[in-house]
């Protein structure tokens, strides 16, 4: 049944990322009436470039859904608990694939908060109906969650993870589980009419064992639901063998590749629909166009006439894989038809009427990663009058000087790159603070200008703060300051300081957390950028403390390229005490090296090794199977191992006092 009510807007997606400062895209939803908000994403340095940006989270924000435990998707989340802690907020439920809960007990270990309250709850493939019959979740993390299910649900919206397609079924045989969903409200919605002809005391009895069931359902993993559609598959007769079927395909299913997100309009019935996706690489990419609900979002396939096609999809995947071939699966309907013998014509047929679907759908696919996108300006602003009076010791980098600039609005409001048409594809560039409204029945307009902030001339700023210099010295012009020696910028024995932050734990939106970029002499007492270690050569780079953005500050201050190579060339990392402005950003400096780096020394408190202990387990770093959801404490030391030879270090206080505090 169509919505009878004429098009109305259904909420907004705010997108919140910047390339040039190393923060990954994050995707905040706000619901129209209840103003219920919802975050896809966590970034490492989200939470300073949302204060950048007027556009943090108010208190109505209920859930955070993370994809992955990259830096890239959930570096962010200490900071913005902590941000969370100092707003007030009551609660929030932290959604995502198995491995949250040891990866938000690990945070706790040294970001420190009361509040929110935080629940963990573990997202699953569907199929899985007892853990505890397998061996398939890691036991710390199973005790760590605070619920586990298919999906998260409530009054406002529904939320499906999309997992890589079980080995050795049909696509045919795959369900939308959008579909599923709305065909259990209904039959659901149908019961509840049937029953409300019975007695007052039955019903009374009903609605008890409703809560009772409901209450259950948080403490064990939420099964399958009873009623499907036509489409689902039949169960096979042996269970036993079906049971170890799944085992076998969770060795393709263990990061989730996007969300499909439907606003709900009341309970039996969806108000509209969309998908965030975030795909590591090429596979997970060709998983993601395999997944019936994707492809019954994106195309219509099998489609439920309850159910709205996407009107949006927000790309969060990083540009190198978006731009491969292997992606394009997921933008369009596949065109070529296999041509089996004598039958030529109709594959025919089925590739004109798969181009012609292609340019029909009305689905905006968003690309949210954006080169050149530079977020924290206020700081840009600041490094750029630094510059102006000392250019060699403040260099800027090419994303500082040629910056990301949305597309200008035409007379009517609408954005000149909001609906272009690639290729048969309606997509667009999801700038920082672009808006996208959706409306009812599957409609969508994008803003990229009206939340975006002011546009960043570093030129201009230069060139300000040369004149007031001018002005300065010529009214200030003595002897003194004519005899004073100009800046050396030679060759020296002493090691150089870059600051990439100064602030606290809490983000800021003028200073990052702490970090010192040390530029170690040449054992020869010279310095020559870029030639190696040795006599007469470069000495090398370390790093005093790491807190979160830390290694996107590096790419800000020095460029893509010269970055990467200064974080491949640090000869240690030290970690003073472990406080979440001190050693946050530890996983993002290490996911940033390039894989022929060597194992990077790093030199810390236990805790420390505690962090990355656990992020290796959960595949927050390194190149672990990914298959597995348990791993054994063995390769948990290898993987470390790879990445970092870490130096347990305590202060003499904490010895001389028996050991703990922040710095045992």
């Amino acid at each position: 049944m169509a919505d009878p009510d004429p098009p109305s807007e259904a909420g907004s997606c705010l997108i919140l990322g910047a390339e040039a400062d190393g923060v990954g895209p994050s995707v905040l939803l706000t619901c129209a009436g209840s103003q219920r908000q919802y975050l896809f994403g966590a970034a490492e340095g989200f939470s300073r470039l949302a204060l950048e940006c007027r556009a943090r989270p108010t208190a109505k924000l209920r859930a955070v859904f993370l994809s992955s435990f990259r830096p890239r998707a959930s570096g962010g989340l200490g900071g913005l608990l902590l941000r969370l802690c100092a707003d007030g907020h009551k609660s929030v439920c932290l959604a995502g694939p198995p491995g949250i809960g040891t990866h938000v007990e690990a945070l706790r270990d040294f970001v420190r908060f009361r509040h929110p309250e935080v629940t963990s709850l573990r997202l699953v493939p569907p199929g899985i109906q007892n853990a505890s019959s397998r061996d398939v979740f890691a036991p710390d993390d199973t005790r760590a969650c605070d619920a586990a299910a298919e999906s998260y649900q409530d009054d406002t919206v529904m939320v499906f993870p999309l997992f890589a397609p079980r080995v050795g079924e049909g696509e045919d045989l795959e369900t939308c589980r959008l579909c599923a969903a709305v065909d259990d409200a209904s039959a659901a919605d149908e019961d509840d009419a049937s029953a409300s002809d019975e007695d007052e005391d039955e019903s009374n009895e009903t609605s008890s064992a409703s809560v009772s069931c409901e209450a259950e359902a948080l403490e064990r993993l939420v099964e399958p639901p009873t009623k499907r559609s036509k489409r689902t598959k039949t169960a096979p007769s042996g269970a036993k063998e079906k049971e170890e079927e799944n085992a076998l395909d969770l060795e393709q299913r263990r990061d989730v590749l996007g969300y499909a997100c439907a606003i709900r309009l009341n309970k039996r019935y969806l108000s509209t629909t969309f998908l965030v996706l975030d795909c590591a690489d090429d596979s997970e990419a060709a998983a993601a166009a395999a997944n019936a609900t994707a492809r019954c979002c994106l195309f219509g396939e099998k489609k439920n006439p309850n159910h709205p096609r996407a009107c949006a999809a927000f790309h969060l995947t990083r540009r190198d894989v978006a731009s491969r071939p292997a992606y394009d699966a997921v933008r369009r309907r596949a065109v070529g038809v296999a041509e089996e013998e004598g039958d030529a014509s109709a594959a025919k047929k089925q590739n004109e009427r798969n181009a012609k679907k292609n340019e029909e759908t009305s689905t905006l696919h968003v690309d949210c990663s954006v080169a050149g996108e530079v977020g924290f300006r206020a700081g840009a602003r600041v490094l750029a009058r630094l510059h102006a009076v000392d250019p060699e010791t403040f260099p800027l980098s090419p994303p500082l000087r040629a910056p990301y600039r949305a597309p200008e609005t035409r007379e009517d409001g609408t954005n000149a790159s909001s609906a272009l048409r690639r290729d048969g594809v309606r997509s667009a560039e999801g700038s920082l603070c672009a808006t996208v409204c959706l409306f009812r029945g599957g409609s969508c307009s994008m803003d990229q200008r009206s939340n975006r902030c002011e546009e960043l001339d570093v030129d201009a700023v230069v060139a300000s703060a040369l004149s007031r210099l001018r002005v300065a010295n010529e009214e200030d012009a003595t002897e003194e300051t004519k005899d004073t020696p100009p800046h050396s910028s030679g060759a020296s024995s002493a090691p150089s300081l870059l600051f990439l932050g100064t602030g606290s734990a809490e983000p800021s939106k003028y200073r990052g957390s702490s970090g010192v970029l040390v530029k170690l002499p040449g054992l020869g007492g010279t310095t020559a950028p870029g030639t190696g270690t040795g006599p007469g050569g470069d000495g090398g780079y370390a790093l005093l403390d790491c807190g979160e953005g830390v290694a996107g500050a590096t790419r800000r201050f020095l460029g893509d390229d010269e970055g990467v190579r200064v974080l491949d060339e640090l000869k240690f990392v030290f970690i003073t005490h472990h406080h979440p402005d001190h050693m946050a950003g530890l996983l993002g400096v290490l996911a940033a090296r390039s894989k022929r780096a060597p194992p990077l020394p790093v030199l810390g408190p236990s805790a420390t090794l505690r962090w990355l202990r656990r992020a290796v387990e959960v595949g927050a770093v390194g190149e672990g199977p990914k298959g597995t959801w348990t791993k054994s404490a063995r390769d948990v030391d290898d993987g470390v191992a790879r990445l970092a030879a870490f130096t347990r270090t305590a202060s003499l206080y904490a010895r001389e006092n028996g050991g703990g505090g922040p710095f045992w």
